[in-house]
């Protein structure tokens, strides 16, 4: 049975009688709207009338604590351009409201303000709001996105989640998105209590690699969630921070963690799988709180749409069984995952994979299109050759580690995700035959000075070289274009600051971020051989109006032009 975060929320039905008894509050009545506000001062404190729309008189500036809780009959509040705060649970349990514009004189919304507006469809922020509260539309299962003045320097929200200006922290991941999936931008760094709180349609999340810590009630009662992706260097998860998610079925724990609260994970289906490393923190909390373990995961997740496609999960063919003895297909297919070193991805000759990860031998992802393909349906005979891969976080934080040979063993075609990140490698001869560099592989390699990639590379990830003084020595020079392409044509990132752009006739792929927030674009010509542009490509250049030269062959992610 779901749970209701009723009175984090707003006060208990005692608390609110002694409200109203309290001595010194002035029953004014608003003779043009018709209904009755309990006012004290400037305070509207209680609200005892029964209409559908209520106009709150001029010359409040503070909605009370629980004012409107509650409130079976009213689906839509005019507020006054002279409110500045709208307290604790000032909205909660009113589950006929669908509509609330916010003036730009309010400043403050509290915590659980508008808590289980279940039908609430429509919010309008102003320019003026600067402090959001906790839970503040958790469980309003209706509203899908917010509409924030752009003139708020405070807030913003992208695709159904509400952050600050700078997207580095996370105030709600409002429950009425439509993404099954949700992939944390990495600029996270902070996660707001409550901030995913009964977000029933939610089912798989992948934490930001710029997190430390999972706060308190975080995904509390996402009772769709089945599996979680938790990213180095995150090390504390917090009081029932998955509490009530039923239908868990896999976590993957970095080695990074290395304090969980023992209510972290209340009321989970206790059938879920810890996938940890061997000797792990992890390892020993599942055994003492009766979880399962793995040291390779078992449902393998691919954010094909970034948060819109169908989820794709399947058992490894591995042959792994669950705790009943029966495969844990779960009606999904098999995609992409972290791997451990030495592991075989099999495929067929026939098969440009582009980088795509490789899962069994029978299924691969083309990187053209992104659509998942069983080999079986495939014409000829099929031969396989194996894809070896340095395992994600291989040699995570290794300060020590100041140079690798990437010849020394089997030849290697991914570099997994972390692999290398903190290490203290200071270069990088990458071997001929690789195809991919995964997210963040040699993210914050302090010392990485010299990196050399090969022309068979096809696809770099987000983050992949990011704060490497590699990177910012190209960013720096004068002398190096505006253009940085790598491998067979990977474009991974621009320095430039013009209007109006070529993007050269070399550049077959644009990776993730490349462009995002040049607000400064406002045209762009694409070259004839493009083949695909990555997440967040060109995501914030509000200005760009102008594509010129976009095939529709193109494979373009959904995110690519947020």
């Amino acid at each position: 049975m779901r749970q209701r975060l009723k009175w984090i929320l707003g006060i208990p039905a005692a608390a609110a009688l002694a409200v109203m008894l309290i001595g010194g509050y002035v029953s004014s009545k608003a003779a043009s709207a018709g209904v009755d506000f309990n006012v004290n001062g400037k305070e509207l404190v209680g609200y005892t009338g029964t209409d559908m729309v209520v106009t709150v008189p001029d010359g409040i500036e503070v909605i009370g604590r629980g004012a409107f809780a509650s409130n079976p009959n009213i689906t839509e509040v005019k507020l006054p351009d002279t409110v500045i705060e709208i307290s604790y649970g000032a909205f909660a349990d009113c589950t006929a409201l669908q509509k609330i514009t916010l003036p730009n004189a309010v400043t403050t919304v509290g915590d659980s303000a508008f808590n289980h507006c279940v039908n609430l469809q429509s919010v309008t922020i102003g320019s003026g709001l600067r402090a959001l509260g906790s839970g503040a539309f958790a469980d309003c299962d209706s509203l899908s996105s917010v509409r924030i003045s752009a003139n708020n320097k405070y807030f913003t929200c992208v695709d159904g989640v509400i952050y600050d200006a700078s997207q580095s922290k996370i105030y709600q991941y409002l429950a009425g998105r439509q993404g099954r999936q949700y992939r944390m931008p990495d600029t996270v760094t902070d996660i707001v209590r409550y901030a995913f709180w009964g977000c029933d349609q939610l089912e798989d999340i992948t934490f930001s690699s710029g997190l430390t810590r999972i706060p308190d009630y975080a995904v509390a009662d996402a009772g769709s969630i089945e599996t979680v992706t938790i990213n180095a260097p995150l090390c504390t998860i917090g009081l029932k921070a998955f509490d009530g998610c039923r239908s868990l079925k896999q976590v993957i724990f970095p080695v990074s963690v290395t304090e969980i609260h023992d209510t972290a994970f209340d009321s989970c289906n206790k059938e879920a799988l810890f996938v940890c490393d061997a000797g792990s923190y992890v390892e020993g909390y599942a055994a003492t709180h009766g979880f399962g373990t793995n040291h390779s995961p078992v449902y393998q997740i691919s954010y094909f749409d970034e948060g819109k496609a169908e989820q794709s999960a399947q058992h490894i063919a591995s042959g792994t069984k669950s705790t009943d003895g029966k495969d844990n297909m779960s009606g999904h297919n098999a995609v992409t995952g972290n791997h451990s070193a030495g592991t075989s991805y099999q495929t067929t000759d026939d098969v440009v994979l582009g980088g795509a990860r490789i899962v069994s031998d029978r299924v691969f992802v083309m990187a053209g299109n992104m659509v998942v393909t069983d080999g079986s349906t495939l014409s000829g005979s099929q031969e396989s050759v194996t894809l070896s891969a340095i395992a994600d976080y291989a040699y995570y934080n290794q300060s020590d580690l100041a140079v690798f040979d990437f010849t020394a063993s089997d030849p290697v075609e991914v570099i997994g995700q972390l692999a290398f990140a903190r290490s203290g490698l200071t270069q990088a001869i990458l071997p001929e035959g690789l195809r991919t560099v995964s997210y963040g592989a040699f993210y914050h390699c302090d010392q990485l000075t010299e990196v050399t990639i090969p022309s068979t590379v096809t696809n770099v990830e987000a983050y992949a070289f990011e704060h490497t003084p590699w990177l910012e020595n190209w960013r720096s020079s004068p002398d190096t274009g505006d253009y940085l392409i790598v491998g067979d044509g990977v474009l991974i990132s621009y320095k430039g600051s013009d209007a109006a752009i070529v993007i050269p006739e070399s550049v077959k792929y644009i990776a993730s971020s490349v462009f995002r927030d040049h607000h400064e674009l406002t045209s762009v010509t694409f070259p004839a051989g493009l083949r695909s542009i990555g997440s967040y490509a060109f995501a914030g250049c509000d200005n760009l109006t102008e594509k010129t030269g976009l095939s529709d062959t193109v494979y373009q992610d959904t995110t690519a032009f947020e």
